[in-house]
């Protein structure tokens, strides 16, 4: 978890199995040129989108706009262990696996007087034989700010520790180092060649008795004293009797990349998009700067680069907008506009205003978690459609042509478009959160009535209230009335309905990005 902050980035340790603590974000002096280029980038396209100062002790690493809350696993990890199992062939990776990989090749580095000394360059390369992993040709201790690599320094196992977050190096080193044994191996063979005594010769090779170690010394042309490097030497040719069976030389083959990308898949998600509160304050911004003179084109441009936003898709957002502020119902009310008769210059230039209604918005809930689960709404309504494009479009379409300014229902016309509405209630969770408010004329029987509606639309019948029709002449259409569709955590006839305001915001800002209008003209 990361915070944006001057001089340096501030780490926080995200809960996990291993201690961890709270440190600066030195790892930044690890990342390749372009790697830092684009972590610039993200930190100027953050800022651009913190509307206040507090905006600074915010989240780094989150969604746009977010700045509040952990990314989820499913968009953080989900890519990266699929582009994991992909290059690997092994289904078995997990997003933790790196944290291992980290600290076991960037342990070799810091131990080593010269490079690739314990990290051999075979290890760098991919099948093509190009490097692969960043900054193998520097000296990684120089990078950290540490002594130079021929100069020993406990400080290079704490700032491996710093860099996984734990709070001593016992912790790295004894979970996350896989390859101390063999440097250990590695480093006595080449620092002592020793001579070994015909007894430790005759354990070493598992030979029956003295008179054979004898014979296979002579036949070998070997003599007192024999070093350790020559008896390793003459069992080359029997080295698989000491080493369990190689693998098969089918086990492991070159890359090849699959003809289909499977994050492209995985991608085209609403992670594509900006949170609601971006995509609300571009369009604000760019209204203010109409509304101060500029022309569309260079407010468009002062908008885009301030949020960091494709132009074309932001005039996309502008035309859409602008078409569904301006639909009304049929007695000529607006459908999603709260203000009849106001001039929204009037609201847009306003410096009282919190987030007023735009002439291409309507105006965001006001009280913080409604609109933080509207935002969340957005994004899991965009995921849920790209793969039921259409159950979405008559979800989307039933809104649309029924949607009214009431704040606490929605008066659909039958059970098949209450159902349709449904849809986009199941992936939120929020089907238990259904009533219907039924109008029926007088003298209905209840419990007739409230059995056609709970069969109809599968909400239970202690969700279904019955009231008397407005109607003057005291009659409705059908038999069974005329059903009103609330979605509410309280009771119906609370004034304030916050789950419906989170959704309709929600809904509104799904046809402003998806263009709603263009498919219904």
């Amino acid at each position: 978890m990361l915070q944006v902050a001057e001089p340096g980035l501030g780490v926080v340790g995200h809960p996990s199995s291993a201690p961890s603590t709270t440190a600066p974000a030195s790892w930044l002096w690890l990342l390749m040129p372009e790697e830092r280029a684009l972590l610039t980038d993200w930190v100027q396209q953050r800022r651009g989108e913190a509307m206040k100062l507090s905006g600074e002790k915010q989240l780094l690493f989150c969604r746009s706009g977010d700045g509040n809350s952990l990314l989820k696993d499913n968009m953080l990890f989900k890519p990266i262990q699929i582009a994991l199992k992909t290059v690997s062939g092994d289904t078995n990776l997990r997003y933790h696996h790196l944290r291992h990989s980290f600290v076991t090749f960037t342990l070799l580095r810091l131990l080593e007087r010269e490079s690739n000394e314990l990290l051999e360059s075979a290890w760098a390369t991919d099948d093509n034989g190009q490097i692969a992993m960043p900054n193998v040709s520097v000296d990684v201790s120089d990078l950290a700010g540490l002594p130079p690599q021929r100069r020993p320094s406990r400080k290079r196992l704490w700032q491996l520790t710093l860099w996984t977050g734990h709070v001593s190096p016992g912790e790295t080193l004894s979970s996350y180092s896989h390859s101390l044994d063999w440097v250990l191996g590695q480093t006595l063979s080449q620092r002592f060649d020793l001579a070994l005594s015909i007894d430790q010769q005759l354990t070493l090779l598992n030979l029956p008795s003295k008179t054979a170690l004898t014979s296979w010394r002579h036949r070998r042309g070997l003599k007192d004293p024999t070093r350790g490097s020559e008896l390793l030497q003459h069992l080359q040719d029997q080295w698989h009797d000491f080493m369990a069976d190689p693998l098969s030389k089918t086990a492991w083959k070159p890359y090849h990349a699959p003809s289909q990308n499977p994050l492209n898949i995985v991608l085209k998600t609403s992670s594509n998009f900006p949170e609601v509160t971006v995509i609300y304050q571009s369009l604000r911004l760019f209204e203010q700067l109409e509304h101060l003179g500029m022309s569309m084109g260079d407010a468009i441009i002062q908008a885009t680069k301030r949020f960091v936003l494709d132009p074309v898709v932001f005039q996309s957002w502008i035309t859409s907008g602008e078409y569904l502020m301006a639909q009304t119902t049929r007695r000529s009310n607006p459908k999603f506009s709260r203000n009849k008769n106001v001039k929204r210059s009037e609201l847009i230039a306003s410096q009282n205003i919190y987030m007023p209604e735009l002439k291409s918005c309507m105006a965001p809930p006001i009280k913080p978690h409604v609109l933080r689960e509207a935002g969340k709404f957005f994004h899991e309504l965009l995921d849920w459609c790209v793969r039921n494009e259409d159950l979405a479009n008559k979800g989307l379409s039933a809104l649309f042509f029924h949607m009214q300014r009431s704040t606490g229902q929605i008066t659909l016309p039958d059970a098949e478009t209450i159902n349709d509405v449904q849809e986009l209630l199941r992936p939120l969770r929020c089907l238990k959160h259904t009533y219907l408010i039924v109008e029926v004329a007088e003298g209905a029987k209840e419990k007739r009535v409230k059995s056609y509606w709970s069969d109809a639309t599968g909400i239970p019948q202690k969700r279904i209230e019955l009231v008397p029709t407005a109607s003057p002449s005291g009659r409705t259409m059908h038999w069974y009335g005329n059903a009103n569709l609330k979605i509410t955590r309280g009771h119906y006839s609370d004034r304030q309905q916050p789950l419906w305001e989170a959704f309709r915001f929600a809904v509104f800002m799904m046809m402003l990005v998806g263009g709603f209008r263009v498919f219904n003209d």
